[in-house]
């Protein structure tokens, strides 16, 4: 029982908060209805156009701004109250409002020579002296221009209002529509004002990306303009006119013209070729349609069909050059090229009208450049923290390459090998004065390049890492005279590579290779090139090793993984090592032809 009444109780307080919550809700949508947003007013009655024969306005007539001038005669369908007053959008057209016989208001359009002043793309707000619907109402409708707005009429008609004498409710009401625009086109500013920012450093800096990132600023600059001044809005005064007539279809030009511009950055080639011409004669088009718009021989929204013309054909040109670029480039540069393929393909279609609206113009374009926009940012995000992570590993790299070098340095200058070639040298005095000479010369030389590699951070020439072998090998083959052979077979040296990375190889050829060997042997120092690779290779018939099971002589071997990790840090080169018991051992360098061309100038 008493559970049965906590339920009832429970149920009674939810239907109460729901029907406090719905009338809320519904209160205050009539508030907004009311208070808040336009009422649509509606024109009854018939129309003549360029003089013709009066024919029944309908919901469905359609009216065609280019093919004359407009009457309309009739009624509005409700009251406009002396509080409120008429709204609707004019796009490029000049208009006259008669009650009752007589005028009650005549826009510039209609009583002066077309000019840029006077007409452009705003809603107007006119403040009624109290219209009823049984008042005769005639409204006369121009349209100076043949190109461009087609459905200007249509808008008039779509858009008429009933609303209060402030045009914040309009501006209220415009809000969803125009407000992502908005949003999108002051976001775009700032990227670029940013990307212009960057441009101007890195020229100071002389970076040689500089340029592309200027390009890029200025073409997302007159994207962000585009973006505000197409927003409806914006412009409730003709004295704002001249700024959206020529800034919003200035904006649009100098966007398609340095889309070209960015195009060139990343075609070569014929394709380069054919885009600047394509780029040369957009440029010159706008400067002749600019000129004859400041010169008032038209004006430039006239001008706007054979610029939509010029433009299409371009952006196919654009187009073809990009996918016959996408063949033969690579990964990167492909990626950028389907980005332009986009926006030409979206620039195509926005010049045929598809998903033109009175909201919105150039849809197509303004969805696709913000989704690369976005797409570019977080790939320099994560380029950013790539590029920060790869510095990291940098400076372990180079830490571990100083103490690689040092460690290979220490492990040439043992104390065995000191006192084996200067005993060497000690007993060729007694025997022969010019040979050991000679020795002390090559000894010398020996300890200076080991000691010089310590500060050596760049790759070596190839033929002073050949010097230096030669200085140890000299030194070893009077210690075994004639058990050790040395074969020089060089047929390139102009590459370069790190400083001891053959002379470690070879003295393990010497060390553990011919000096087990009872007889001695014989090693050989070759060197060539492919077509990708030069290589350098030591050759040993010594005793061999077992590859797959090295043997474990309780010594520590680090000095061959020392070379191994130097030569791919420094030059990308690889270290291959194959050997046989009993037959010897062969170790092969391949260094990549245009990473030791790096380092060949590196050194010099």
């Amino acid at each position: 029982m008493k559970k049965s009444k906590r339920v009832n109780g429970f149920l009674q307080i939810s239907v109460l908060i729901a029907a406090i919550i719905c009338l809320f809700i519904v209160t205050r949508n009539n508030n907004q209805a009311t208070l808040s947003l336009p009422m649509p007013q509606k024109f009854v009655g018939e129309y003549s156009q360029n003089g013709g024969k009066w024919k029944p306005l309908k919901d469905k007539t359609k009216i065609s701004a280019f093919e004359g001038d407009v009457i309309l005669r009739g009624h509005l369908k409700f009251e406009v109250p002396q509080e409120g007053g008429l709204v609707f959008y004019a796009d490029h057209i000049g208009y006259s409002f008669y009650i009752n016989g007589e005028l009650f208001t005549l826009n510039a359009v209609m009583e002066q020579e077309l000019n840029s002043a006077v007409c452009g793309r705003n809603w107007c707000f006119l403040e009624s002296p109290g219209i009823t619907p049984s008042d005769e109402i005639e409204i006369h409708l121009k349209n100076p221009h043949t190109f461009g707005n087609k459905n200007a009429f249509q808008y008039f008609l779509k858009t008429l209002c009933n609303t209060s004498v402030s045009t914040e409710i309009v501006k209220k009401y415009l809000k969803p529509y125009c407000l992502p625009f908005k949003i999108s086109g002051c976001a775009l500013l700032v990227l670029s004002l940013l990307l212009l920012g960057a441009s101007a450093a890195s020229l100071v800096l002389k970076v040689p990306i500089g340029t592309k990132l200027e390009k890029a600023g200025l073409l997302t600059f007159f994207a962000g303009g585009y973006f505000l001044l197409d927003t409806l809005d914006c412009f409730y005064t003709n004295g704002l006119v001249v700024l959206q007539t020529y800034g919003h279809q200035m904006c649009m030009m100098f966007f398609a013209l340095w889309f070209g511009f960015c195009l060139l950055e990343i075609l070569d080639g014929k394709e380069k070729k054919a885009a600047g011409i394509g780029v040369l004669v957009s440029a010159a088009f706008d400067v002749i349609f600019l000129v004859l718009s400041f010169c008032k021989v038209t004006v430039l929204y006239d001008t706007l069909f054979y610029w939509t013309v010029l433009q299409a054909f371009l952006c196919i040109l654009y187009l073809v050059t990009c996918i016959c670029a996408f063949r033969h480039t690579s990964r990167c540069r492909r990626i950028l090229l389907i980005s332009g393929m986009l926006l030409c393909v979206s620039m195509i279609l926005d010049l045929a009208g598809v998903g033109k609206t009175m909201y919105s113009q150039g849809t197509c374009t303004k969805a696709v450049f913000v989704v690369l926009t976005v797409w570019g940012i977080l790939w320099a995000v994560k380029s950013i923290i790539t590029d920060h992570q790869a510095s990291i590993r940098i400076l372990t790299l180079e830490k571990e390459l100083e103490e690689s070098r040092i460690s290979i340095m220490l492990s040439q200058i043992q104390p065995h090998f000191l006192y084996n070639a200067l005993n060497t040298i000690y007993h060729l005095c007694e025997k022969d004065a010019a040979v050991a000479q000679q020795a002390i010369s090559d000894f010398s030389d020996y300890l200076q390049m080991n000691l010089k590699s310590l500060d050596q951070k760049c790759p070596v020439p190839f033929l002073k890492e050949l010097k230096h072998v030669k200085n140890y090998l000299n030194l070893e083959k009077l210690r075994f005279d004639d058990e050790l052979n040395v074969r020089y077979e060089i047929q390139t040296a102009d590459f370069a590579l790190p400083a001891l990375s053959v002379q470690p190889l070879v003295e393990n050829a010497v060390k553990h290779g011919i000096c087990p060997k009872e007889g001695g042997g014989t090693v050989v120092i070759r060197s060539g090139e492919t077509e990708q690779y030069y290589t350098v290779t030591v050759i040993d018939d010594g005793v061999g090793f077992d590859t797959k099971h090295p043997e474990d002589d309780g010594k520590s071997h680090i000095g061959i993984e020392n070379v191994r990790r130097r030569l791919q840090a420094m030059c990308h080169a690889t270290l291959l090592i194959d050997s046989t018991p009993g037959r010897g051992t062969t170790a092969v360098i391949r260094i990549p032809k245009e990473e030791s061309n790096h380092a060949d100038h590196c050194s010099r």
